[in-house]
């Protein structure tokens, strides 16, 4: 309660006043509404007011021009050479699909039966009822469900996958597969009941992938006028449930931004009719807006986490490449540096780290399965803004020709890479610094909680860092696992204890709520004080009050000639005797051994001077949303002392 007050308190009366009146809209208007939709079954438009829409009287006409205006989109339906496709492994894919085999979120394989059940956590068993979307319980700690699975699977990324296999084919059996699971799917989902309505920013994915699926499946002989009404009309609702439903906040995140994404989507599809033309119209406005207000100036989405600058990132890409034409030069070089900080954070071993939270989230589903490999967005980065730094660091991948067609590959073939190695760069406005050599790449968080204060998918990793050597991953962040499913592992994730830290009794940096899990008190106000990078050494020096009224202060300095990385921990203001231990996460492929005072993590020597004892404990590192795998923690402690400064050795073996 005293966390809320303190939220409201510092809100804008503006924002307060639009917040509560969206409040009374969604709780009484909004519930209103869906009872009357309850009791007298009014769930879709009719046909033919819809068909008015477009001041068509007659829907075999409507349809029939509809289909001949829109042939193409990007590439997909244009000829192709078909060896540039793995066509093998797509349609073993595609087969997965038509016996409703599906790995969602760390699932594993799974078969959902001859009937799919859209509205199940089929790893909890929880189903959500088909009731209006302002009635239902979204998450429920007490059963460990989590709607992200029901979420994934209606986001119809695999409908990209059947249409591919159609389009290498031509077999109607994926045509067919299509064609039934969207009218099964429409069937039970009516239009705002159920989990798949509860999220704006999932209507909006899920009405971006049913686009992509009608230009996979245009041409199909089996797909007759009335399927395509209905198709079209369902696309309609989506747009409309988009517009009223907007999630704006007092920050907007990559959720207001893919709400918004869905309606510039939704209004250039529908761009012949009056609605279509305002959503776009608005929609172009807002993603203008939300370059400024969501991405810092030095190109870092505002939230904390690398895996949401990915996410952000696809969706200022995707709008961009729709019609470049319609955007500013200022979003062009927003979406440029945005990139940049991509090739920056990416690791030698083609990764990137996973600071912040991770739950593998993506648009469409043109790009490397890997989901913690972002070069193809690299890549595509260098054929827009002919980057020969991009090209060396981007790894174009096939699937990315349904997006550039030959064209695009050619013009990146043509590019010549750079024969310059990445320097360390300090990224300050958004707080990440990275430290690199040919063989040395170090990462550093040292800035907001994100959401400019207010936290949100940011973890306790103030002064945290990940290690890699020769491409191989030394100290790194354990992720995040899962959100609702797991409550206390969810916390644990995202815990002080959980990074690369120094940490005084137990506390944690930022407070966090248990029943809040994408909440924390912003207590840390990390800030980087000093950057120093030479071809010689780099040296940097943050500090955070999260431990307050102990200030820690971290310097980390990299002598590149030696290979060495030194770490000193400095409190200030720490008067009373403590317990404090310093904490390093180990990749899951790193066995550590103890020798004497120091720890051999691999190809790496660390060594702590002074301590009390070392011990090396069981933990877990997640690299993908739903899987866990064991670690090795290493902690140093240092038991009811006044020592106010740590210094830490990292050195190659």
């Amino acid at each position: 309660m005293v966390y809320l007050i303190k939220k409201i308190v510092k809100q804008p009366k503006k924002i307060l006043i639009k917040k509560l009146f969206r409040l009374f809209k969604k709780k009484i208007l909004y519930r209103m509404k869906g009872s009357l939709m309850e009791r007298y079954s009014i769930f879709y438009l009719k046909d033919e007011n819809f068909i008015k829409k477009f001041g068509k009287k007659d829907r075999h006409l409507l349809i029939q021009r509809f289909l001949d205006s829109h042939k193409n989109l990007f590439y997909i339906g244009k000829s192709f050479d078909i060896k540039n496709f793995n066509k093998i492994e797509i349609l073993k894919e595609a087969k997965k699909i038509l016996r409703h085999e599906f790995n969602l979120l760390g699932s594993g394989k799974k078969s959902l039966g001859r009937k799919i059940n859209w509205g199940k956590d089929f790893k909890s068993q929880y189903v959500w009822p088909i009731e209006h979307y302002t009635k239902l319980k979204i998450e429920n700690f007490k059963n460990n469900s989590d709607p992200k699975i029901p979420w994934e699977i209606s986001r119809f990324h695999h409908f990209t996958t059947l249409g591919k296999a159609y389009l290498l084919t031509h077999d109607e059996t994926y045509a067919k597969e299509f064609k039934n699971q969207f009218e099964d799917w429409c069937k039970k989902n009516p239009y705002e009941f159920g989990i798949n309505w509860a999220c704006t920013m999932e209507v909006a994915i899920r009405v971006i992938n049913l686009i992509f699926a009608f230009y996979f499946f245009r041409d199909s002989k089996i797909l007759d006028y009335n399927f395509w009404l209905k198709y079209l009309k369902t696309i309609y609702l989506h747009g409309m449930y988009i517009f009223k439903n907007l999630e704006w906040d007092t920050v907007n995140t990559n959720h207001y931004l893919s709400d918004v994404v869905g309606l510039f989507y939704v209004g250039h599809f529908f761009k012949n009719m009056k609605d279509g033309r305002k959503w776009y119209i608005f929609s172009l406005n807002e993603l203008e807006k939300e370059i400024k207000n969501q991405v810092y100036e030095d190109g870092v989405d505002i939230e904390a986490s690398i895996n949401y600058h990915r996410l952000v990132v696809e969706l200022f890409l995707i709008c961009y490449l729709l019609n470049p034409k319609e955007f500013s030069l200022y979003y062009k070089k927003k979406l440029e540096k945005m990139i940049e900080f991509i090739m920056y954070y990416t690791k030698p071993n083609g990764e990137a780290p996973i600071i912040g939270d991770m739950d593998n989230g993506r648009v469409i589903n043109f790009w490397n399965t890997n989901i913690n490999d972002h070069r193809d967005i690299v890549a595509l980065g260098a054929i827009l803004f002919k980057r020969n730094d991009f090209k060396k660091y981007g790894r174009f991948t096939n699937d990315l020709l349904w997006l550039v067609g030959d064209k695009g590959k050619k013009a990146f073939n043509a590019i010549k890479p750079t024969k310059k190695c990445l320097n360390s760069k300090a990224f300050s406005e958004s707080g990440f610094y990275v430290m690199r050599d040919r063989k040395i790449y170090l990462i550093i968080h040292c800035g907001d909680i994100g959401k400019k204060g207010y936290g949100g998918h940011g973890h306790n990793d103030q002064l945290s860092f990940e290690l890699n050597y020769n491409g191989e991953d030394i100290f790194v962040d354990p992720g995040s696992y899962v959100y609702s499913a797991d409550v206390k592992l969810r916390h644990l994730f995202r815990s002080t204890f959980y990074h690369n830290v120094l940490q005084i009794d137990n506390k944690e940096m930022n407070k966090i709520y248990i029943l809040r899990p994408y909440n924390m008190e912003n207590q840390t106000k990390a800030k980087c004080i000093k950057w120093i990078t030479t071809p010689k050494f780099d040296i940097f020096v943050g500090r955070h009050h999260g431990y307050a009224p102990t200030i820690h202060e971290r310097k980390i300095t990299f002598f590149k000639s030696k290979k060495e990385i030194f770490i000193e921990d400095t409190l200030k203001n720490y008067k009373k005797m403590n317990n404090v231990r310093l904490i390093f996460h180990l990749d899951p492929g790193i066995k550590p051994k103890i020798v004497g005072r120091e720890v051999i993590c691999g190809k790496i020597k660390l060594e702590v001077k002074e301590v009390d004892e070392i011990k090396v404990i069981d933990g877990y590192v997640s690299k993908s949303y739903g899987i866990k795998e064991k670690s090795k923690i290493i902690v140093f402690e240092f038991r009811n002392r006044e020592q106010k400064k740590f210094l830490t050795k990292i050195s190659i073996c």
